[in-house]
């Protein structure tokens, strides 16, 4: 609603609505005003009550005006911008104002208009409308970039600094399981520059030698011995051997969870020889029913005592936690068992892992009982190829150094609601489920995963085997699966974005150290899959931090000081001005209307004052009336 330069934003009943309740209150109070017997100061008291209900209106109402941009626009000076760079700005851009959020630095003695703020936010409460938004130094967290959606920068970026701009690994592992930390250095000048990895006893786990290309790869490796957590250091040095920076590396360390595993084939496979031994390794469990004839079996058994399973039926699929199953037998089944493995993926999360063959891949034509609940995938056919050779995207494992492992000539269709567990070396997906109740049905198409094994590479055909069961296999109740967002590291005042797959249908994260209580952290549901729930956490302080449910399992992590990860602070900030900038590239300010007009929002805290001022006197008034 607009009158002139004032426009109130909303719905217009709701504020002819609070218009009518405000002038009713009004009349109520000047109307007490007037029949008072003292007559005193009744001016003053009439004003006071007409200004108490006006400040009352406006705070729920909260007005804009309507003013002229300048359009030569604000500098906002953020941490890492250089002396002479916000010298030349400020001569050359003849700034309207001068912003600064970098308080550590005396800028006002360079400047003395520049205007120290808490945080970028208070550049959209105070409704400053400069256009555009000059950003000068590293610029600021995506987090800080939320609150200014409506505002064009133009970013003037200082360099990165020496050090670690990225840099991975998976902060939870399994005993047994490789820590591998994969990063990018920047600055490296020194052809003799060396990384090293100790490990918690101070001992030298790995190193890597860095490229002098300014930039460099490394990757470090290395086996935590016991279950528990642990901090490694990675050290970088100079070739006379002093040290260039230090960080602390935070793993924690399971028992991983005993998976036991049904495997259903109707010929006898490699693959399922090497898959015992690492399930064996693992203590695993583990039943093998391989058809031979004609309703004629041979059965294994490994860490599992021996089951009738020439049947199958709900009773016995509770002893396992996944299917391993090709199409022909899968096909072959009886009706009765079909719908057995169904109940149980639908009812009890059972999880089944489809083995490509022609039965399955052929499948299309040759329907059966059940046959869309398990075969929902659409593949798409690479038809001048008997077999492609692939080099799937493992987690800890960079594509490069991959070798080649055959599959099936086909790539799997993306579709609503597919979970990705395996991609490529060209994004084509190689391994997907699908939620089928409280269980997943998995397809994948690598063939023969243990070539790897063969080549000496056992680590890749763990890490294959790894990936795909964990997230296929039955998931105990009463565990849930927490993980941080991967590409941010939790560092004390910023915010840490926390996932967990859970089947509690509203899961409340506690959050605490070792010596605090906890806090809570309530949880938002995916709208994509029902038992996953994020939420965001603001750590206070640094170190070793759990988060689990009330009666869960906890999952650690390890929270950095402000001081530590420097560079890569800086590189996330950087990156997320240029996308800001990048996204906000053509955008035309949504507060500047059609006829040029600036949109600004009536500072609140005056209003406030207003409302405080008027009601204390009106009291005040009220009790010297009493005591007379």
């Amino acid at each position: 609603m607009r009158w002139g330069n004032l426009i109130i934003p909303g719905d217009g009943f709701i504020i002819w609505l609070y218009a009518i309740v405000s002038g009713l209150l009004l009349v109520l109070l000047l109307f007490w005003a007037w029949r008072r017997a003292n007559r005193r100061r009744l001016a003053l008291r009439l004003a006071a009550s007409f200004l108490a209900v006006l400040s009352l209106l406006a705070i729920a109402l909260q007005p804009c005006w309507l003013s002229s941009p300048n359009p030569s626009g604000a500098l906002l000076i953020t941490p890492g911008a250089e002396t002479s760079r916000v010298k030349s700005l400020i001569d050359s851009l003849h700034l309207s104002a001068v912003f600064s959020v970098d308080g550590a630095h005396p800028w006002k003695s360079i400047y003395e208009q520049v205007q120290v703020i808490p945080d970028a936010a208070y550049l959209q409460r105070h409704g400053i409308g400069a256009y555009p938004l000059h950003v000068v130094g590293y610029g600021l967290h995506q987090f800080d970039w939320c609150g200014l959606d409506s505002i064009r920068i133009e970013p003037h970026l200082a360099p990165l600094s020496h050090g670690i701009k990225h840099a991975h690994w998976k902060t939870e592992l399994y005993a047994g399981e490789r820590l591998v930390i994969q990063g990018r250095l920047s600055g490296v000048v020194d052809d003799e520059s060396i990384i090293y990895l100790r490990d918690p006893g101070e001992m030298m786990a790995d190193s890597a030698r860095l490229a002098v290309d300014g930039e460099s790869n490394f990757q470090l490796q290395a086996t935590p011995h016991e279950v528990g957590r642990h901090l490694y250091t990675m050290v970088m040095k100079s070739s006379d051997g002093q040290p260039r920076l230090e960080h602390e590396i935070g793993v924690s360390v399971i028992e991983p969870p005993p998976l036991r595993v049904l495997i259903l084939e109707a010929a006898p496979r490699f693959e399922t020889k090497h898959l015992k031994n690492w399930l064996s390794a693992r203590h695993g469990s583990l039943a093998i029913r391989t058809t031979i004839s004609k309703e004629r079996y041979r059965f294994e058994y490994l860490n599992l005592k021996p089951h009738d399973l020439n049947r199958l039926t709900s009773r016995l699929l509770q002893n396992f936690d996944i299917v391993i199953i090709d199409g022909r037998t899968l096909r072959a089944m009886a009706h009765s068992e079909r719908y057995a493995l169904r109940v149980a993926v639908e009812q009890e999360g059972l999880g089944i892992l489809l083995i490509p063959d022609d039965a399955l891949l052929t499948a299309r034509n040759k329907k059966f009982s059940e046959h869309d609940f398990f075969i929902g995938f659409r593949l798409e056919e690479f038809a001048d190829l008997d077999q492609r050779l692939i080099k799937p995207i493992l987690p800890g494992f960079h594509k490069r150094d991959m070798t080649p492992i055959p599959a099936e000539p086909y790539a799997i269709a993306f579709d609503w609601g597919m979970r990705t567990l395996l991609k490529d070396e060209k994004e084509n997906l190689v391994a997907v489920a699908y939620h089928r109740g409280r269980g997943l049905v998995g397809l994948g198409l690598i063939r023969e995963s243990y070539r790897w094994v063969l080549e000496g590479n056992a680590k890749y055909h763990a890490a294959y085997w790894t990936q795909v069961l964990s997230v296929l296999a039955r998931q105990d109740k009463q565990r849930d699966r927490w993980r941080l967002q991967t590409n941010m590291l939790p560092i004390i005042d910023r915010p840490v974005q926390i996932l967990i797959e859970s089947s509690n249908p509203h899961p409340v994260g506690l959050v605490a150290t070792d010596a605090d209580k906890p806090d809570s952290v309530f949880m938002q549901q995916s709208l994509v899959d029902s038992q996953r729930w994020f939420g965001t956490y603001w750590p206070r302080q640094s170190g070793w931090h759990r988060v689990a449910t009330t009666d869960g399992a906890p999952f650690w992590f390890y929270v950095y000081k402000k001081t530590s990860w420097l560079v890569a602070q800086q590189a996330q900030k950087m990156e997320a001005t240029r996308l800001h900038a990048a996204r906000n590239a053509n955008l035309l300010n949504s507060n500047l209307l059609r006829n040029g007009k600036f949109e600004q929002s009536m500072p609140l805290y005056w209003v406030f004052i207003a409302f405080i001022s008027s009601s204390a006197y009106l009291w005040f008034q009220r009790k010297l009336a009493n005591r007379n």
